[in-house]
């Protein structure tokens, strides 16, 4: 449990500290749209926690660890390459890609 604790208070912080970072440095947005990635992180953890009990009484804790993290793990690190990719000719549509790559590891982290 204290390894999977440790590894979503890593991911957790990763997303607060280093996410409105990304926003304003790579992607060129204002400070006050970076803020768009916590918060749609937290807003994803919120829903995780609670449809959490629904969803580990109906595939298991096992399978719904191991699948969340993997499956939120790739979508995070796709939505920011493929948003980085493409910021220099669509800036909000590569918000919204990084932005649902934070919801998709948010729900793993809640």
């Amino acid at each position: 449990m204290a390894i999977g604790a440790t590894g979503s208070f890593i991911s957790e912080g990763a997303a607060s500290d280093w996410g409105g970072v990304l926003l304003v440095e790579d992607i060129g947005t204002s400070p006050s749209v970076s803020a768009s990635v916590f918060a749609t992180f937290a807003v994803a953890m919120i829903i995780s926690r609670f449809s959490a009990d629904h969803v580990l009484h109906r595939f298991g804790l096992e399978k719904t660890v191991k699948t969340a993290g993997i499956l939120s793990g790739l979508i995070w690190v796709a939505g920011v390459q493929i948003g980085t990719e493409i910021a220099p000719d669509n800036k909000w549509l590569a918000i919204v890609i990084i932005n649902i790559g934070f919801f998709a590891a948010g729900l793993a982290v809640g």
